[in-house]
């Protein structure tokens, strides 16, 4: 019991905690990516060379999305923020989770929204110092 009062032990359970929410926040909407896409998304990009593929695109953004959602569910399960292993089911969620966010960001050129693909590209960033931050407590 006194293990688990340690600062270091309570600053990990943090972080990982982070890492695991902020996950979730990006990727809960994954579900709403199995039906057909939303009129705005066909409109934005009905001039566009991926036009005909726009219903792919999306439900391949939902399947990265649900694989970033199962995969923090298994390092849940795997306590990976014990520190008794090297977190591979989170970082591969994140990785997977920077997959669906460069996906989105193309498609957001190809639609000429600027606004939504600086945000998004900002979200790559930030899911890769997620990563790093993954990795180094891993290791600790």
């Amino acid at each position: 019991m006194k293990n688990l009062l340690k600062l270091s032990f309570l600053t990990k359970i943090a972080i990982f905690s982070s890492l695991y929410i902020a996950q979730i926040a990006l990727f809960w909407s994954a579900f709403s990516k199995f039906s057909a896409p939303p009129q705005w998304l066909t409109d934005s990009l009905a001039g566009s060379p991926l036009s005909s593929l726009t219903g792919l695109g999306w439900v391949t953004i939902g399947v990265l999305e649900l694989l970033a959602l199962v995969l923090v569910i298994l390092s849940i399960l795997k306590r990976e923020f014990a520190g008794s292993n090297n977190a591979t089911f989170l970082k591969a969620a994140i990785s997977f989770g920077m997959v669906a966010l460069a996906v989105m960001a193309m498609g957001t050129s190809f639609a000429s929204d600027f606004e939504s693909k600086a945000s998004l590209i900002y979200y790559v960033g930030a899911q890769a110092i997620m990563y790093m931050v993954a990795c180094k407590e891993a290791q600790e």
